[in-house]
């Protein structure tokens, strides 16, 4: 279903929640809430009933997709009612490879956004401390050695001095981004072999 009306409402969309949620913080319902009332309705309006099912399922696509990251506290409401908004759009198969590329893109927005924050190097060391402390564990009791023992111990010690802040990442930005780069379809070249 190619209606250049639905793709210009989602580049909008991207643009308008990258902007908030790198300004604000959030992503507004004001926006979400609309996108995805505008795309059940373009979507039905330009193909009946095929489009009105063709947007309900790309809307719960989306929102199925993004549940487990929000419940488990990884993401926030709005990047959730995003991804919905972004299924009304454009189907539940555009969002399924918009998901895909948002996470690639998340990858690159946390480590953008930890250099800005000059926050990678505790970052690095939290996750680096996070595998080392169990494995010098393990090998102290098994060596039953001073030296092992003595390591970790420091390990434990340096673990303790970090501060456990949770760090916001604007994850809108990495949907928008995902969404943008699938509406592309420049992957479509590397993909057809």
């Amino acid at each position: 279903m190619d209606i250049l009306i639905v793709k210009v409402v989602l580049v909008m969309v991207a643009l308008i929640a990258t902007f908030y949620d790198i300004k604000e913080k959030r992503i507004p319902n004001a926006l979400t809430f609309p996108a995805i009332l505008m795309g059940i309705v373009l979507n039905t309006i330009f193909n009946g009933f095929e489009g009105l099912v063709f947007s309900i399922a790309g809307f719960f696509t989306g929102m199925v997709l993004f549940f487990i990251p929000f419940a488990s506290g990884a993401m926030g409401a709005g990047d959730v009612k995003l991804m919905g908004a972004i299924g009304s759009l454009m189907g539940w198969r555009f969002v399924v490879v918009a998901t895909l590329f948002s996470a690639i893109s998340g990858l690159l927005v946390v480590f953008v956004y930890l250099i800005y924050q000059k926050k990678l190097f505790c970052f690095l060391k939290k996750y680096f401390l996070f595998f080392t402390i169990p494995i010098m564990q393990a090998l102290s009791l098994s060596f039953k050695s001073e030296k092992l023992d003595q390591i970790h111990k420091n390990l434990l010690l340096e673990k303790h001095q970090i501060h456990d802040e949770k760090l916001y990442v604007p994850y809108g930005v990495a949907i928008a981004l995902g969404a943008l780069f699938t509406l592309s379809g420049i992957y479509k070249d590397f993909l057809s072999f």
